[in-house]
Parts: C-alpha cells; sequence; structure tokens
C-alpha cells in the first residue's frame, strides 16, 4: 500500500509547540553568529565529514541499495532535498546528523542490524526531521554555550552551579527538538506502531526473532510510569533526575507521547492534506511539483538554479532560500538556517528563489 505523499510540507505543520517556543527563543538572540558558524564549521561539520569519507561507507545505490530506497522514499513524503548518508560500524544502537550547509545522517552498524526495514526508515525521518525542522545550527549554538559560557559565568557565579545550569538548558533544547522530529518520523512511517516498535527496541530489543515484542504492553508501562511519577513524589523526583540530563526523552514516555499525537486531529488533518505548506515549483526533469526551498529535487534527485523572485529571501552566507511569508522580517534579525546576520550589510537581503 502506497503511503500519502506531503507536497510543500511546511515545517510549522508538525513542530511540537515546546520546540516552537524554543526555538522561537533561540532565533532572537544576540548572538555572535557568523563567528559560531565559522567555528562549528571547522570544529564540527568538516572533522565529522573527513572522518565519515575515510571511515565509513556512504549510502548509494549501490552499497545498502535498500537503505537509500528507504531514505529517498522518506524524503519525497516530507517534501525535501535528500542529504549525504553514512553507515559507521559502531555495536551502538544510534544515529546523529550533522552539518548546516551539507547536512548528512550517520547510522551506526548496530542500529541497522537490529530495527526492521520500516524501523529503520522510521530513524532516518527522524533525522530529516531534524534537518527539516533547522534543529542543527541551534542544537550546536546550545553545545557552543553549554561548553564554553559556563567558564566565563564561572568567573562571576560558582563555576559549578553556572555549568550545571548551562547543561539543564542545553538538554531540555534538544529533548524540545526530539518530539518534533519524532513527529516527522510518524509522517512518513504512517503507522505508530513501528515509532513504538522502534523505541521498545531501543529501550531492550534484542535481535533473536524468537523474544516477542508487544507495543500494546509497552504503551500499558507507559501508563504505569505515569501513575508512578504522579502518585509519589519521590519516584517523580527520581525521574525528573534521570531525565534533566539526557539528549532525549526515554523511550518509554517518548512512546506515549508519539502514539497520543497519532490519535490527534491534528496529525490526521496532515494526512487528509490539510496543512501548512510552503509554495511549490515544478521540477523541470521530472515535472513533479516540489518544495519551493529544495536545492534538489526529492524525486529525481535534479538540481535546481537561482532566479530572481519577490517572494523569497536568500542568505548569502548559508545559500538557502527562505520563504518571507514564513517570517516577520521586522524580527528575523539571524538567518534561521545558519544563525547568520540578515540586518548587517554584509549580508543584505536578495530575492532569489531555487527553481
Amino acid at each position: 500500500m502506497s503511503k500519502t505523499h506531503f507536497p510543500g510540507l511546511s515545517t510549522k505543520a508538525f513542530s511540537h509547540q515546546l520546540d516552537v517556543s524554543s526555538f522561537e527563543a533561540l532565533s532572537h538572540t544576540p548572538l555572535i553568529s557568523h563567528f559560531i558558524n565559522n567555528m562549528i564549521k571547522f570544529l564540527a561539520e568538516v572533522p565529522v565529514f573527513v572522518e565519515m569519507y575515510s571511515n565509513a561507507v556512504r549510502v548509494t545505490p549501490k552499497n545498502y541499495g535498500k537503505i537509500h530506497d528507504l531514505m529517498m522514499e522518506a524524503c519525497q513524503i516530507l517534501d525535501m532535498s535528500p542529504p549525504d548518508l553514512f553507515v559507521k560500524h559502531d555495536f551502538n544502537s544510534n544515529a546523529f546528523t550533522t552539518g548546516i550547509e551539507n547536512p548528512a545522517i550517520i547510522l551506526f552498524s548496530g542500529l541497522v542490524d537490529t530495527l526492521n526495514e520500516a524501523e529503520l526508515q522510521s530513524v532516518i525521518a527522524h533525522e530529516l526531521g531534524h534537518i527539516k525542522a533547522r534543529h542543527i545550527f541551534y542544537h550546536q549554538i546550545v553545545r557552543v554555550v553549554a561548553t564554553y559560557g559556563s567558564g566565563f559565568a564561572g568567573k562571576f557565579f560558582p563555576a559549578h552551579l553556572a555549568q550545571q545550569g548551562f547543561l539543564a538548558l542545553f538538554m531540555s533544547h534538544l529533548r524540545k527538538c526530539e518530539l518534533t522530529a519524532d513527529r516527522a518520523s510518524l509522517l512518513v512511517a504512517q503507522d505508530p506502531h513501528v515509532i513504538i516498535s522502534t523505541c521498545m527496541k531501543l529501550a531492550g530489543g534484542c535481535t533473536n526473532p524468537e523474544h516477542e515484542l508487544s507495543t500494546n504492553e509497552f504503551l500499558v508501562q507507559g501508563k504505569s510510569l505515569e501513575g508512578l511519577i504522579y502518585d509519589n513524589n519521590y519516584a517523580g523526583l527520581l525521574y525528573w533526575l534521570k531525565t534533566i540530563g539526557r539528549t532525549h526523552p526515554l523511550p518509554v514516555p517518548r512512546a506515549s507521547i508519539i502514539h497520543a499525537y497519532s490519535e490527534s486531529q491534528e496529525y490526521h488533518n496532515i494526512l487528509e492534506g490539510n496543512y501548512k505548506q510552503y509554495d511549490l515549483k515544478v521540477c523541470m526533469n521530472c515535472k513533479k511539483a516540489t518544495s519551493i526551498l529544495n536545492k534538489v529535487c526529492p524525486h529525481c534527485m535534479a538540481q535546481f538554479g537561482k532566479q530572481m523572485l519577490s517572494d523569497l529571501i536568500y542568505c548569502r552566507v548559508c545559500d538557502n532560500a527562505i520563504q518571507k511569508s514564513e517570517y516577520d522580517l521586522g524580527e528575523m534579525r539571524f538567518c534561521p538556517d545558519c544563525g547568520s546576520d540578515m540586518m548587517g550589510k554584509e549580508n543584505i537581503f536578495n530575492k532569489y528563489e531555487w527553481i
């Protein structure tokens, strides 16, 4: 059975409100953004690409061809340009996304071995959600603040307390971003039990097919946890302490949250085609409609050029197009993709479109 696609899908259509609030707070924070952008590029992005190209396998139609097909289908459903994808030898069941100008998803081989195809695609879609929702740059900003800000604050306050405060804010932001990325994963899987089973395997799964797993039982476990932490203040405190230092929500409540979203009217409206959209353009190569912001067609991989238009702005620093109708230009001081100062004379608004 073919899945529903969402042409022009806007990030606002599926972003979790906690993520939106966090994003808005960060996007209006005065930062030395050009400096941070370059620091991220040379201290994080470039080293990771060197590592991946020299010590991992790049996913192509001929290398991990099935995984490549899963990613391409996910990109077509979410209507976004495909990033680079790598598989790295590591027994941990993990995946992450890096890169601002050139995003890339890295899957650990332990994850590939543990999950089935539907679950693996849900993880890829989760990482695509981070890219589409522009989480990567802001992840790096809070990492910089958490790493270096505590040393500065320690000159005025007890260093340990300052460091813990920065880390708590940092982890809180990351956990909020995960809720949005999980929603992108559900939009691709279009079956909440795929996401729930993925959470189960990340919590305590194994590769032996003889061991049965029930997603319904996992949801019942979530109800038990909810009752425990609400009925027992000490248990609630322990749960909070266990969560505060994590970059991701714990898998049991995470499954419960995405299951609740799958039953919401908001989710079903998207499935029925009622969602916030970016404007569309038609690829001259495959004749299919795709988001006006895409640099590469997710259907045929054709690259788009530039053309003058009045409804887009173009960031000269990160080379990304931004739809003006999505933002209040009077308040958008920093580019949401790379954090560059959009009001400065060195980075003026230029009216381009990717076509």
